[in-house]
């Protein structure tokens, strides 16, 4: 057994699941505030002392939550085509069509079978071009570099001197 993340003990003494978003969060912490706050059991001083060590304790966790916020990797959501579900999927389709044909051969089902694993494939990242970025290679340097941080001014002013000798003054 894996033990718990200070994110994971935080969001338990706030009452939140981990994966949160931080207005929640606020708003569970504004709450457990009001209830533990120790002015409300000011006649019982066994009950103020702990709601002051909670209130503590609630506050210090929505800090730390507060400040490592940007560092806190959200829970990625869950893929439909993760291999265990296929297989689910696989495994319910064939009991249902073994059901309804039962004197099915066992070489159709293989062949069923193999032919829905080849159907699932990956889907293939798409690379994001960029255009001119031939340019900042280690040849052409600072130039490179200062022509793909102002290419729409260069092509906006070369255009224009283009325009201008086509259509200039005679």
């Amino acid at each position: 057994m894996r033990g718990r993340s200070n994110y994971e003990r935080c969001c338990e003494i706030l009452e939140v699941p981990p994966g949160t978003p931080m207005p929640e969060i606020e708003r569970s912490f504004r709450e457990l505030i009001k209830v533990w706050h120790p002015d409300r059991f000011a006649d019982n001083p066994a009950l103020q002392m702990r709601a002051t060590q909670k209130t503590s304790e609630i506050t210090k966790s929505f800090q730390w939550i507060r400040k490592h916020a940007s560092t806190i990797k959200e829970p990625e959501a869950r893929s439909t085509t993760t291999p265990e579900r296929i297989l689910n999927n696989l495994r319910h389709s064939l009991t249902q069509y073994l059901e309804n044909h039962p004197g099915t051969s066992d070489v159709m089902i293989e062949r069923a079978v193999r032919t829905l694993l080849l159907e699932v494939k990956p889907v293939k990242k798409q690379e994001r071009v960029y255009p001119f970025r031939f340019l900042t290679n280690w040849s052409f340097g600072r130039a490179g570099n200062f022509i793909v941080a102002r290419r729409k001014q260069i092509l906006f002013w070369t255009v224009a001197f283009v325009l201008f000798l086509l259509f200039g003054a005679r």
